[in-house]
């Protein structure tokens, strides 16, 4: 967890529930939900990592099923969508303060408030970009205006490539289309982030 996150102060408990991030309807073996961390280089002992996931067991966030000695847990959609959306924005936080897009991607945001969610997939959201890459948003259930954005690209010198689809479409090719995989790997979410958590808990990972 980056030291600037907004859950620094307890980012051990918060950070067990990031596993959950990458595949929310998916069901997780307690001890992969500690090898994650551990890979991600946290050094949070065993009997912690468990002290929260049973935490969250009992309020009602995870679901906690027991097979024998192996204990399995999931994300409880209803009750995990405030704490996953609060997670997303953490982590579009983050990439905004390491980002040297970081303040167009704001303006773009403050152009997307009335869509149903906005993503930054591609290059620029691995943080890979170069002069000549452009800045792919994927806007769901909403528009931007052309004379908006050809602004922007003339400020910041920049192709803003704008892919729009409505929520129906998305929901449609969510697990048929196989770019939506590199989508769902690389995202920066934008706008809406409670909105693009109840798209996920619904459909998990492509």
């Amino acid at each position: 967890m980056d030291k600037e996150s907004i859950f620094s102060t307890n980012w051990r408990m918060f950070y067990c529930l990031t596993p959950f991030q990458r595949d929310p309807c998916g069901e997780k073996y307690g001890l992969e939900v500690e090898r994650e961390i551990k890979n991600a280089g946290f050094g949070i002992s065993h009997e912690t990592v468990f002290a929260y996931l049973n935490h969250y067991s009992r309020a009602g966030m995870l679901k906690k099923v027991r097979r024998g000695r192996q204990v399995f847990f999931s994300l409880i959609p209803e009750n995990a969508l405030p704490v996953m959306s609060l997670l997303e924005q953490d982590r579009t936080n983050i990439f905004l303060r390491k980002s040297k897009m970081a303040m167009l991607i704001s303006e773009l945001s403050g152009l997307l408030a009335h869509c149903g969610f906005a993503l930054l997939f591609g290059s620029a959201a691995r943080g890979h970009e170069r002069k000549s890459s452009d800045v792919d948003l994927l806007v769901v259930d909403g528009a931007l205006d052309p004379d908006a954005i050809e602004k922007k690209e003339a400020a910041y010198g920049v192709k803003i490539s704008v892919h729009r689809i409505s929520g129906k479409e998305l929901e449609v090719q969510w697990h048929k289309e196989p770019v939506y995989n590199g989508i769902w790997r690389d995202r920066v979410v934008i706008s809406n982030f409670h909105r693009f958590w109840e798209f996920a808990l619904a459909r998990g990972k492509p």
